[in-house]
């Protein structure tokens, strides 16, 4: 069982693969938060300091029926990061 999971996760990742984010192809995220009274305030004033980056995935279903994401972001470009290199 464990060795089918396996070859499922590995297949997916051939097939899918890795996508680069392109950030003209969805919503920035800098209104909301600054919209959020003064929580995010620290971290907007000096987001380098921080190294924030904010991406949000949204499944949503198209007009004609097919499922695709949605994507939100904040930042997303400004730097290359890995959580599994860390």
């Amino acid at each position: 069982m464990i060795r089918l999971f396996i070859a499922a996760v590995g297949g997916a990742g051939l097939f899918c693969g890795c996508t680069t984010i392109h950030p003209k192809h969805m919503t920035d995220l800098a209104p909301v938060l600054q919209s959020c009274s003064n929580k995010f305030d620290c971290v907007l004033a000096s987001p380098d300091s921080f190294r924030a980056q904010v991406l949000i995935s949204e499944i949503v279903t198209n007009h004609s029926g097919r499922i695709e994401l949605r994507r939100h972001g904040y930042r997303v470009g400004a730097e290359y990061f890995y959580p599994a290199s860390t």
